[in-house]
């Protein structure tokens, strides 16, 4: 009798518990996935929620979540392949004023994208435990986000065209940022 082999393309990056999946480590009897190398990983993510574009993807939870608010037709496995501390993904220029949490209420705040990973999670920790209402704060983003779909609060502001969130911020016309990737530590322009 012969066995088939389903292939399925999976844009998933080489880390944790998926890296024995693409060494072959771990033998998936009638199954191979096509590993797509997709930089940066974002970018992936997008042309998921977009069009579908892989059989099997990597996704932010909020990106996941954000795409099934808007009937993506997809399905998580809940695997968490990355993780991160984000309480210490917030950066404010000396010269703002800002000393404590509570003094971003009315501030000027550079993220990539409103719904990244990073921004949902340090608003979050921002409201929960420091009493700071996003809708009390001015966001500012450099990038579009990866669900088209998405309609932005009115205090979330685009930068205009040129400008980047390390720029703005070294320059005092932002008081505070993410840093990293969800931020000022992305090099070149948004993806």
């Amino acid at each position: 009798m012969a066995t088939t082999t389903l292939t399925l393309t999976a844009a998933v990056r080489s880390h944790g518990g998926a890296l024995p999946l693409f060494t072959g480590a771990i033998a998936m009897d009638g199954l191979h996935l096509d590993q797509i190398t997709v930089e940066p990983q974002i970018a992936a993510y997008r042309r998921m929620v977009r069009d579908l574009a892989f059989d099997v993807c990597e996704l932010a939870p909020t990106t996941y979540l954000c795409a099934k608010a808007f009937n993506k037709q997809f399905t998580a496995i809940p695997v968490s392949l990355g993780r991160d501390f984000h309480h210490r993904s917030v950066v404010c220029n000396v010269a703002s004023g800002i000393n404590e949490p509570k003094d971003l209420l009315g501030k000027k705040f550079g993220v990539r994208a409103y719904t990244v990973t990073t921004g949902v999670w340090s608003r979050g920790i921002l409201e929960s435990e420091y009493d700071v209402e996003p809708a009390k704060v001015t966001w500012y983003t450099d990038d579009e986000e990866h669900v088209t779909e998405w309609v932005a609060p009115p205090n979330v502001l685009k930068l205009p065209p040129g400008e980047s969130l390390a720029e703005m911020i070294a320059a005092g016309r932002l008081d505070a940022a993410l840093s990293g990737a969800a931020g000022i530590g992305r090099s070149g322009p948004p993806t």
